[in-house]
Parts: structure tokens; C-alpha cells; sequence
């Protein structure tokens, strides 16, 4: 469902998407990515791909883009950690 969202999305309307997100989305799902959803707006976003535990290194690799681990839980969102926190 997330790889069918992500097709209707970029067809909705030009710049949802550009070369650099289609090459990294083809080459997430090429390496074992199931889908992949592009988070935030105006150039300041995110990808981010479900990936079974066993390809996400590989998909990590091949995309060349830091990789962050979540889990779902049900206590809904928030963060365990932050790197840029002073």
C-alpha cells in the first residue's frame, strides 16, 4: 500500500518529486525497500522506507543516506534520541 501511495502522490502533480528521490526510491526498493514514503515539505523533508530487518543495511548502503531505526509501539510518536540536541 505505501509503494501505491507514492505512485498516486507523484502523479498528482509536478515537483511532488525530482531525479534524486526517484533514483534513491528505485534503488531502496531494488535492494529490498517494500515501500517508501517522502516525509516534510519544501525541500526540507525526508525519505522513508519500510525495509524487512534482514536488506536494511543493504538498503542503507546503496542509497548512500544516514540510516535511522524506528519501532512502532502503542504510545504513539516520540523521540528517544536526538544527535543535534545541546
Amino acid at each position: 500500500m505505501l509503494n501505491l501511495q507514492w505512485t498516486v502522490k507523484k502523479n498528482l502533480a509536478k515537483g511532488v518529486t525530482n531525479d534524486s528521490i526517484d533514483r534513491v526510491y528505485n534503488l531502496a526498493l531494488k535492494n529490498g525497500a517494500i515501500g517508501g514514503k517522502l516525509c516534510g515539505a519544501g525541500g526540507g523533508g525526508f525519505l522513508l522506507f519500510v525495509t524487512p530487518k534482514r536488506y536494511q543495511k543493504k538498503v542503507s548502503k546503496y542509497v548512500n543516506l544516514p540510516e535511522v531505526l524506528v519501532k512502532f509501539g502503542e504510545e504513539g510518536s516520540k523521540i528517544i534520541f536526538n544527535h543535534n540536541k545541546k
